[in-house]
């Protein structure tokens, strides 16, 4: 796999829930069998799902995009190398995560070596940030699941960024205002019960981002009943 021809997704520090976020319906399991079968589409997929993730670790220390997409590159060309190799499948997202970490550490002494800029520490890579995005992978599982009108009304609702009112979602989605409240409730049940449906990785390390259902319910939340 030629790492060199991707053109990554970008990084949008603001990419928690949106529908062009919501991953195709293979899981990392069932990708990375694929790609270790040399399935280009299969690799075209995992980057696409993962490179906001991995672009995420050198923006966030300051890299500028052209650096930031040459960690990716670097970073992908290392999962090409390392993928049969790789044990715990259900952690390649903190895989990646700490290799874009390191060649993002390269990157920036490279820089101070030949500028003298750029010798702020690291940000650290905190735990936090694999489960935030484990979250957000379960949810987005889940809102698969759903069914279209469901999943599009509650990406509609809480993660459009210009917030839309209730009198454009009722036009968005041909129904009358005062029904949006209910059918709201009755998709986020389903997302919660498709939430408690999902199976779960029963190793120590990923037991903290197991995803509840009232936890989905604060990471996809807004202040609704306050739109006019």
């Amino acid at each position: 796999m030629d790492t060199s021809t991707i053109q990554f997704r970008p990084y949008d520090a603001t990419d928690v829930c949106h529908a062009s976020a919501i991953p195709p319906s293979r899981t990392d399991p069932q990708l990375i069998a694929a790609c270790l079968e040399k399935d280009q589409d299969a690799w075209r997929e995992l980057i696409d799902r993962y490179s906001p993730l991995v672009l995420s670790i050198p923006r966030r220390n300051g890299l500028g995009p052209e650096a930031a997409e040459e960690v990716a590159q670097e970073t992908f060309a290392q999962l090409v190398k390392s993928l049969p190799a790789l044990r715990n499948q259900e952690g390649l997202p903190k895989w990646l995560m700490t290799t874009a970490f390191r060649y993002t550490l390269r990157a920036k002494r490279r820089r101070a070596a030949t500028t003298g800029l750029d010798r702020a520490p690291m940000a650290a890579l905190e735990p936090e940030d694999v489960t935030r995005w484990e979250q957000r992978q379960r949810i987005n599982e889940a809102l698969r699941s759903i069914g279209d009108r469901c999943r599009d009304l509650l990406i509609a609702l809480y993660t459009a960024p210009d917030r839309p009112s209730y009198d454009l979602i009722a036009k968005q989605f041909d129904m009358p205002r005062g029904s949006i409240g209910p059918t709201r409730s009755r998709c986020l049940k389903k997302l919660l019960d498709a939430l408690h449906h999902l199976p779960t990785d029963t190793s120590t390390e990923n037991k903290s981002s197991t995803l509840s259902g009232g936890d989905a319910a604060t990471h996809l939340s807004r202040d609704t009943d306050a739109r006019t």
